[in-house]
């Protein structure tokens, strides 16, 4: 099976926030257990996204842009709160590696919104985000090391197409939360200095159209 852009948001998640699956990180729509150490958890589910982007001379659907919902989750309001604000801080990151997919961009589409209570009466905090991503070739690196160039055009080619930097392209420690479970700061994603002109990102990539953050059916574990 390919990897999936879930994987890599989960990754994203363990790397910077030290979340561990299973115990304060799920995925999919079931209801997790309450944490016996009392901490937020963070729930990711699938939401979606749009058709697939091309690149110039590697088809129409090399690109994948998927979205997905971001649930913190707590007794305490504003432990949910800190928790899907960390959650949303991680997920801003350009260029990088997770999980065997070269992930674009990792961005948030909304603001932080509350939902309603689930069946255990614990408060919901939700955003969504979306990620740009695509395989990587086998024996291949996409990420931008100086010196390192991207696959890109022909020679003569107009060179229009390069990564922009971002002033979120180094993964940092995101905002603790009470009761959030953070361990140590994960490796800070490679800034995209020294890139040559590549066709990852083509100017003419439709941007996913704004979603509205709608409450995901859970279901009970």
């Amino acid at each position: 099976m390919e990897p999936q852009p879930l994987g890599g948001i989960l990754q994203r998640l363990v790397d910077v926030l030290g979340a561990e699956e299973g115990a304060d990180l799920f995925n999919g729509p079931a209801i997790p257990p309450p944490n016996e150490q009392g901490l937020a958890q963070i729930t990711v589910i699938t939401y979606g996204g749009s058709a697939p982007g091309g690149t110039h001379n590697e088809g129409l659907s090399v690109l994948r842009r998927s979205t997905f919902q971001v649930i913190g989750r707590h007794e305490d309001y504003d432990v949910a709160y800190a928790a899907a604000e960390a959650a949303r801080e991680a997920l801003i990151v350009t260029d990088i590696e997770l999980r065997g997919l070269y992930f674009l961009r990792i961005s948030p589409r909304t603001e932080l919104a509350d939902l309603p209570l689930d069946p255990q009466r614990r408060v919901r905090v939700a955003f969504s985000v979306e990620a740009v991503s695509r395989l990587i070739p086998a024996g291949a690196s996409l990420k931008g090391r100086p010196g390192q160039a991207l696959p890109g055009p022909p020679a003569g080619a107009e060179a229009g197409n390069a990564p922009q930097a971002s002033e979120h392209g180094a993964g940092g420690a995101a905002l603790p939360g009470p009761g959030l479970s953070l361990g140590a700061e994960g490796p800070a994603a490679p800034g995209p200095a020294g890139l040559a002109p590549a066709e990852a990102a083509p100017a003419d990539l439709q941007r996913v159209a704004d979603i509205q953050l709608e409450p995901v059916e859970e279901t009970q574990r």
